[in-house]
């Protein structure tokens, strides 16, 4: 899998907004990652959102990342996600929502 890595871009040291998703994002961790992802929104410059760690998602919390894509172009704001997560991109293949989270960040295995 292909991934733009803001690291390898130059774009990491604009990010200072960056938020690592572990362990759940199933739907009785939506409610408090929400919180965090419009904290994260209240700063300036690109929002990273790290899934390495993410072990666990499910519909409701890919529902939470779609909407965090929208979101994120509603406002004219740049998304990068960083690290590999077997569980989402499984997930996401499963819905067809591939596309609908990373954009043309990541493409197809």
């Amino acid at each position: 899998m292909s991934e733009t890595n803001p690291a390898a871009n130059g774009a990491a040291s604009a990010c200072i907004n960056a938020l690592t998703v572990g362990g759940s994002l199933q739907i009785q961790d939506v409610e408090a990652m929400r919180e965090r992802l419009r904290r994260l929104f209240d700063g300036l410059g690109p929002l990273c959102i790290d899934v390495g760690d993410l072990l666990a998602v499910d519909t409701a919390g890919v529902q939470l990342l779609v909407a965090l894509r929208l979101d994120a172009a509603r406002r004219g704001r740049e998304l990068y996600f960083r690290g590999e997560s077997p569980r989402l991109d499984q997930a996401l293949d499963l819905l067809g929502l591939r596309g609908a989270v990373y954009g043309a960040q990541r493409h197809g295995v």
